[in-house]
């Protein structure tokens, strides 16, 4: 079982930001204003599929096993709602 902690929760964190800091730029936002309770997919910032790639990325990253089906439907669009969810679903693993 892999034991999560505060500087878990931020080197997921920059891999997420690192991943969408080219959708951010070409959005015209700048990579400061996204806040945790950004919601990468309302937001249209990035995709359905390109939401899938951000999981593998964090998967292979962080070798961190993520099942999507555990994940929290209403609140792993955000950036803190998916940590916080990759976080639970290995917790109780």
């Amino acid at each position: 079982m892999i034991t999560m902690t505060k500087k878990t929760y931020n080197e997921i964190k920059k891999i997420i930001i690192d991943f969408i800091s080219d959708d951010v730029r070409r959005s015209g936002m700048k990579i400061e204003d996204i806040q945790d309770d950004f919601d990468l997919l309302q937001s249209g910032l990035i995709d359905s599929f390109k939401f899938i790639d951000l999981i593998s990325l964090v998967e292979e990253k962080s070798d961190i096993e993520i099942d999507l089906a555990e994940l929290d439907a209403e609140g792993f669009a955000t950036i803190s709602g998916l940590i916080n969810s990759i976080i639970e679903t290995n917790n109780n693993q």
